[in-house]
C-alpha cells in the first residue's frame, strides 16, 4: 500500500495523522481483524522510506510492543470514552442546529441565539480537544435522537392560541355582526383563526370578498347578505379635472404634445459622456433600493398627497410608525433588570404621514419588475401591505372613535412594479366594531410611452380618485366641531371660567371717579 493512495482514501494530512487514523479506524467487524490493519498499517509505515526517521521509529516501536489482548484492552477503554464524547458532541451541535433553525422561536431580546451558538461552539471545541482517539468532525444533522426528539418537538409545537381566546372574549356581544341566519361574522372568523391554516385575514377579522378560503366559511345566503355592504366605488372626479384630461387627449391628437421641451443644442458629447458614467441609467442597475424605483420611476406617487395639510411623503425605506407601536405596546421597564431593547416597525418604501402628530396614512411598497405571480409580490400584496394598512385603519379608529369618522373613512395602500400598480383599499363594517371589509382594485398595467393616453389616463384618474379618498379621510380626523355657539366653542369644558364685563372691552377713563375714588 503506497501512502500516497493512503492519504486519498483518509482524512490524513501528515504522518502522525496516519498514525492517529490507525487506532480510530473502526471499519472492521472484530478486534482481530481491525488489529490486522492496524499492523499492517505500521509495518508499511515503518518500511516506507519516505517517512520520517521518528515516524518510523514510533511505528517500530508499536509493532514491537502492542499484542492484541493489550490492544483489546485499550479498544474498549477508548471505545467508552468515544460514547461519552459523542454525547458531548451530539448536546452540543443539537445546540447549535437548535439556535440556527428554530431562532425565531428565542424570544430574548439579548441575543439569545448568538450566545447559544457560541456556546455550543465552545463545547464542541472541548469536547474534541479532550479525545485521546482523533475522530472526523460529523455534519450537524448526523445527532442523536434524543436532540432531533427536542428540536422536532419544539419546531412543530402549536402556536399559543391564548391571546386569540383573550382577545374574543374579551369582545362585546353586542357590537357583533349578526346575519340573518343567527350567526356571527366575529364567531365565525374566530373558530377559523384557532385552526393552524388560518391567514393573517382571518385572524384580524377581515373580510376579503375575493378571498375563497374566507367565502368557504359561510354559506351561500350569508355571503351574499355580506356582499351587500362590500360595494367598494371610488368617487367620480370632479368636472373640472375631467374637463383639463379631455383637453390633454385632444392636444395629442392635434400632435400639440404637452410634454414636450426644447432641446439644448449646446450640451458638449463630453459633458453627456460625463453625466452618463456618473449616472448610468438606473434601470440597467440591479443594486438600487425599493424605495429608489418608488421616488425615480413612480415620482406622481411622492406627489400624490404632498399638498394635504400636515402630511409629507417619505421614502427611503422608512420604519413604520404602526407596525412600531404594536411592537412596543407592552414594552415596559424593570428596576431590576436592563431594560428591554426598543424595536422598530416594519420598513416601507413610501409612506405619507403626519411627522408632528406621529400617525401614517397611506403606505407604498415597490419593485423594478411586474410580475403577479411572483413570490415577492403574492407575499408582500397578501402579507406585507396588508398588515400595515390594518395597523394604520385599526389605529386611526381607536384615536377617532366618532360614528361619521368609522362609516366614512378609507384607507388605501399600493404596490407598484416596473409599469404596472395595484391598489388595495380597507375600511370598517357598517354592522360591527371589529370587522374590517378589504378589497383590492383591478391591476393597471401602462403603456412604455405617452403616446397611448388611454391607458395613462385611467391610471391617472384611478390615483387622482385615491388621492381624494385620502385626503378626505385626513380632513375627517379632526374632530367635528359643533356649529352651535356655545362656551366649549372658545373653551375647555375642563375649565371654570370667571366672567368679567371688561374682559376684552375698552379701556376706561383714568379720570373715572368710579377707579380713583376714594
Amino acid at each position: 500500500m503506497r501512502v500516497g493512495v493512503f492519504f486519498k482514501t483518509t482524512p490524513c494530512s501528515s504522518w502522525n495523522d496516519v498514525l492517529s487514523f490507525l487506532k480510530v479506524s473502526s471499519k472492521q467487524e472484530t478486534i482481530e481483524a481491525y488489529f490486522e490493519r492496524y499492523r499492517n498499517g505500521l509495518a508499511t509505515i515503518a518500511g516506507h522510506a519516505k517517512a520520517p526517521k521518528e515516524v518510523r521509529e514510533r511505528a517500530e516501536g508499536l509493532l514491537s510492543t502492542t499484542s492484541v489482548e493489550l490492544f483489546r484492552q485499550k479498544h474498549a477503554v477508548w471505545q467508552v470514552e468515544m460514547k461519552k464524547d459523542e454525547a458531548k458532541q451530539s448536546l452540543a451541535e443539537g445546540y447549535a442546529s437548535l439556535a440556527k433553525g428554530a431562532g425565531s422561536m428565542l424570544k430574548d431580546d439579548g441575543g439569545t441565539s448568538s450566545q447559544v451558538v457560541n456556546r455550543a461552539s465552545s463545547v464542541s471545541s472541548s469536547s474534541l480537544s479532550s479525545l485521546s482517539f482523533k475522530k472526523r468532525k460529523r455534519s450537524i444533522t448526523n445527532i442523536n435522537s434524543t436532540s432531533m426528539k427536542t428540536i422536532t418537538a419544539m419546531t412543530s409545537a402549536k402556536p399559543d392560541l391564548s391571546s386569540r381566546k383573550a382577545r374574543f372574549a374579551a369582545m362585546d356581544r353586542s357590537q357583533f355582526w349578526k346575519l340573518r341566519s343567527g350567526r356571527a361574522v366575529e364567531e365565525v372568523l374566530y373558530h377559523a383563526s384557532m385552526k393552524q391554516e388560518a391567514n393573517f385575514k382571518m385572524r384580524s377579522y377581515t373580510i376579503d370578498f375575493g378571498c375563497e378560503r374566507t367565502r368557504v366559511l359561510f354559506t351561500v345566503d350569508e355571503w351574499e347578505e355580506m356582499k351587500k355592504v362590500g360595494d367598494f366605488q371610488l368617487p367620480r372626479l370632479s368636472e373640472t379635472i375631467e374637463r383639463y384630461l379631455y383637453d390633454v387627449r385632444l392636444a395629442l391628437l392635434r400632435g400639440e404634445h404637452v410634454a414636450s421641451t426644447a432641446y439644448v443644442n449646446r450640451v458638449s458629447y463630453g459633458f453627456r459622456t460625463q453625466l452618463y458614467v456618473t449616472k448610468p441609467c438606473p434601470f440597467d442597475n440591479k443594486d438600487l433600493s425599493e424605495s429608489f424605483w418608488t421616488r425615480e420611476a413612480w415620482p406622481i406617487m411622492k406627489g400624490l398627497l404632498s399638498d394635504v395639510d400636515g402630511v409629507t411623503m417619505i421614502d427611503g425605506e422608512k420604519a413604520g410608525l404602526e407596525s412600531g407601536k404594536r411592537k412596543n405596546m407592552g414594552r415596559k421597564v424593570d428596576m431590576e433588570t436592563s431594560p428591554p431593547r426598543k424595536q422598530s416597525g416594519r420598513k416601507l418604501d413610501l409612506v405619507a404621514r403626519d411627522t408632528t402628530n406621529k400617525r401614517d396614512w397611506f403606505v407604498v411598497e415597490s419593485h423594478k419588475e411586474w410580475d403577479e405571480v411572483s413570490t415577492k409580490f403574492l407575499h408582500e400584496l397578501d402579507v406585507t401591505l396588508f398588515k400595515d394598512l390594518h395597523l394604520i385603519s385599526s389605529h386611526r379608529f381607536q384615536e377617532q372613535p366618532s360614528s361619521h369618522f368609522r362609516s366614512q373613512a378609507r384607507f388605501f395602500a399600493i404596490y407598484s412594479g416596473g409599469r404596472g400598480f395595484k391598489t388595495m383599499e380597507m375600511r370598517a363594517s357598517p354592522f360591527s366594531a371589529y370587522i374590517m371589509l378589504v378589497h383590492l382594485y383591478s391591476s393597471y398595467q401602462l403603456p412604455p410611452t405617452a403616446t397611448v393616453w388611454k391607458l395613462q389616463s385611467q391610471g391617472l384618474a384611478h390615483l387622482l380618485q385615491v388621492r381624494s379618498c385620502v385626503k378626505r379621510t385626513v380632513e375627517m380626523y379632526e374632530t367635528e366641531e359643533s356649529e352651535k355657539g356655545d362656551d366649549e366653542w372658545l373653551y375647555s369644558s375642563l375649565e371654570k371660567h370667571i366672567y368679567d364685563e371688561t374682559l376684552g372691552s375698552s379701556p376706561t377713563d383714568p379720570t373715572s371717579s368710579d377707579i380713583y375714588s376714594s
